[in-house]
């Protein structure tokens, strides 16, 4: 999720949003991430403004629920296929139906499939491209989580979005572990797993991200330049 918060109303609210996820997007690019999964609070201005948002990515941006209500299929890609070594793991993106996705009468845009029958679908296609490993990207609630993790045999792991608590120890449900690491980028969620038998092993672990982590020179550069096209824009207002 990019937007902690909703972006405060104002003459320059959008171009504000702008920026701020230009930044986002350079510094998930710069750090490689392999796929993201949106929340409610990104979709503020629209499914339009995601899908412009998403251009700017170097990875997918992953969705599976979210329908195109006019071709039937999924606005962004349902789930994506990394190769590790030795190790296929299939990453899936769900939402949840609870939270409206952009303002009032954007509907039109979008229409929001059951998130446990998406994954009912897609999890035996991602068995089928021998995937040995199942995560989900789930932008839910705590509750729909556990539901989704035991209505849904093969999924190994659900990497948490939109809960701003974290837990030192992963929730189990079923054969499933859930892992929840925040929504304010305090903690990195960090899992180590192997296959040894033909069985999945794991070990979580929650890192804080102290000040004992020196900042990126990248990054601090483009969060200084942020900062100063801020600063300008506030100026400009009326």
């Amino acid at each position: 999720m990019l937007f902690s918060r909703p972006p405060l109303q104002g003459p320059h609210t959008k171009k504000m949003a702008e920026l701020r996820t230009d930044l986002y997007m350079k510094t998930y690019n710069l750090m490689g991430y392999d796929a993201f999964t949106p929340g409610e609070l990104d979709f503020f201005f629209g499914v339009d403004y995601v899908v412009q948002m998403s251009k700017q990515a170097n990875f997918p941006f992953l969705a599976a629920n979210l329908i195109d209500p006019k071709s039937g299929n999924p606005i962004f890609q349902p789930y994506v296929i990394k190769e590790m070594p030795g190790i296929k793991v299939g990453l899936l993106g769900l939402l949840s139906r609870r939270y409206p996705l952009g303002p009032p009468g954007g509907k039109e845009k979008y229409s929001l499939a059951d998130p446990i029958e998406t994954a009912q679908q897609i999890v035996p296609q991602l068995k089928e491209k021998k995937c040995q490993v199942i995560a989900v990207l789930a932008h839910m609630d705590d509750d729909e989580k556990g539901l989704l993790a035991k209505a849904v045999p093969g999924i190994h792991f659900v990497l948490s979005g939109h809960n701003p608590n974290y837990y030192l120890q992963p929730i189990q449900a079923n054969d499933s572990q859930i892992f929840v690491a925040g929504a304010r980028g305090e903690n990195l969620g960090k899992v180590d797993f192997l296959i040894e038998e033909k069985k999945l092993l794991s070990h979580y672990q929650l890192v804080g991200l102290t000040s004992k982590y020196a900042d990126h020179p990248q990054v601090q550069e483009m969060l200084n330049q942020y900062k100063t096209a801020l600063q300008q824009l506030l100026r400009a207002s009326p």
